[in-house]
C-alpha cells in the first residue's frame, strides 16, 4: 500500500499531523480496491498481464512496462524529493 513520512510535515502541522496519515491511509486503500477488483474481474490477471489482453501485444506491452518503470520511479523521486528538504 506505500508508506507515508511526515517527519519534516508534522512539525508545521502539530496535533493535525494524524489527519494526513488517516487520509493517505484511506486513499491507499481504495488503490488496493482499485487493484482487487481488476484482478477479480480479469480472473486472476495481474495489472502487467492485463494491459496486453485488453489493449493488444503492442500497446499493451508498451503500457505494461510504463507501469513498471512509473513503480520503479515514483519511489526513487519520493525519496530523492525528501532528501531534498531535509538536508
Amino acid at each position: 500500500m506505500g508508506t507515508t513520512v511526515i517527519f519534516g510535515f508534522a512539525s508545521e502541522a502539530g496535533r493535525d499531523a494524524w489527519l494526513a496519515s488517516a487520509i493517505s491511509a484511506v486513499l491507499g486503500a481504495c488503490l488496493m480496491l482499485v487493484y482487487l477488483f481488476i484482478f477479480k474481474a480479469t480472473g486472476g490477471l495481474t495489472l502487467v498481464e492485463w494491459f496486453p489482453s485488453v489493449f493488444g501485444k503492442w500497446w499493451g506491452t508498451l503500457f505494461s512496462w510504463l507501469f513498471r518503470c512509473c513503480l520503479f520511479i515514483m519511489p526513487l523521486a519520493s525519496s530523492a524529493t525528501y532528501g531534498f528538504f531535509f538536508r
